[in-house]
């Protein structure tokens, strides 16, 4: 199905040029949303868009045309139950549901991947599935004003960092970055190798 309307051609949006590739990988994503519904609806899991994404469909009334991914949440109960109902099921050729499990990949979220397309997220190393995919992201729930609610999101943020941009946290921490998780601790998580 054709999600993306005129896919193999260049435009301008919002003073934005949109190239008929990143239409390419948008339609891509299409079809994983698609898959990842299917999913959901059959087994009774809820999910949301967030993110860029969700703001690209109030704002945009589509992508957001200088991002490239959808986010995808669902609460931990949700995504613990699509791990368990993909790893029944399975998922037809050429999707992959990667986890830190699947690939030995440091990641805390899953990403729902098509295996023909050339995502490549990380050049140093082919060692793990890259292909064009969608971010799930789990959300863990702190009880309605819990006193220690908003420290943990931040702790939980800071781990995201270090993982996401290791090399980044790394020299912010030297430029005395303020941080609730000790700096010595955060730096040496910052230098755990990506692959376990």
């Amino acid at each position: 199905m054709e999600y993306i309307k005129d896919i193999y051609r260049d435009e301008i949006r919002d003073g934005f040029l949109v190239t008929a590739d990143r239409k390419k990988i948008w339609q891509v994503e299409m079809e994983l949303l698609e898959v990842l519904d299917r999913i959901c609806r059959r087994n009774g899991l809820r999910y949301f868009v967030d993110y860029g994404t969700l703001l690209g469909a109030v704002r945009h009334r589509g992508f957001i045309p200088w991002d490239d991914d959808i986010d995808v949440v669902m609460m931990r109960p949700d995504y613990e139950r699509l791990k368990l109902v993909i790893a029944k099921e399975g998922l037809k050729e050429p999707f992959f549901f990667q986890t830190a499990h699947t690939d030995n990949v440091a990641i805390m979220i899953g990403k729902l991947m098509n295996k023909n397309t050339s995502g490549v997220q990380d050049f140093s190393t082919y060692r793990y599935c890259q292909g064009i995919f969608l971010d799930i992201w789990p959300l863990d729930a702190a009880p309605e004003g819990a006193a220690n609610g908003e420290e943990l999101k931040q702790c939980y943020l800071e781990l995201m960092y270090a993982i996401m941009a290791p090399d980044k946290c790394f020299s912010d921490l030297d430029g005395r970055l303020t941080t609730r998780i000790n700096a010595q601790v955060l730096k040496k998580f910052c230098q755990i190798s990506m692959i376990i």
